[in-house]
């Protein structure tokens, strides 16, 4: 009876899942820029790249040529490399 009821129970989570799926009921794609007025001057990482964020795996290279083109845009961040600090 037990395993009977457990099946049933997961056949009818499973249902109410994928039919929500097929209802539309995905949220809408997240888009940082919407949300207020940005600088000009400062770069977007999708023009650093080449390509939208998300769409292909992103190295930490890459991560760090965005992060530099954006501190070298602005003077409201301080950047600090840990591979150009002195050793005493």
């Amino acid at each position: 009876m037990k395993k009977t009821a457990w099946t049933l129970l997961l056949l009818l989570l499973f249902l109410t899942h994928t039919h929500g799926r097929q209802q539309g009921l995905e949220e809408p794609a997240f888009d940082f820029y919407t949300r207020g007025p940005y600088r000009e001057n400062v770069p977007r990482p999708q023009s650093i790249l080449r390509f939208e964020v998300g769409e292909f795996h992103t190295n930490y290279s890459q991560m760090e040529r965005v992060v530099e083109r954006i501190w070298r845009s602005t003077t409201r961040l301080f950047f600090n490399s840990i591979l150009f600090q002195p050793v005493f």
